[in-house]
């Protein structure tokens, strides 16, 4: 990566952000994963990146990370959960003529 005051000279010939993240995406490989833990509190989390063909570890830490409930995101998976038993209760109810 560029650093930050290599960034305006992209502007100036003509290659914005957009272009400059473009060449970076080809030449790089990103994963994204998901955690989900069943308690509160400091968990480590270790990431390890390793040569493909050599399998020589290029990269490597451990990053503690601190873990907590996230309300809005309990709240949005309960009702993806219901939407579907709600779903299916309207259909029903419409066509046995159910008042709702």
């Amino acid at each position: 990566m560029p650093d930050e005051d290599v960034l305006p000279a992209y502007s100036k010939i003509g290659q914005d952000a957009v272009g400059l993240t473009s060449r970076i995406m080809d030449n790089v490989r990103i994963v994204w994963f998901s955690f989900e833990t069943k308690e509160n509190g400091a968990k480590p989390v270790s990431v390890t990146v390793r040569d493909r063909e050599t399998g020589q570890t290029v990269y490597g830490q451990t990053f503690l990370v601190e873990v907590s409930y996230d309300l809005p995101g309990l709240v949005s998976k309960a009702v993806g959960s219901f939407s579907l038993f709600f779903g299916v209760f309207m259909s029903l109810a419409k066509v046995l003529k159910l008042p709702v």
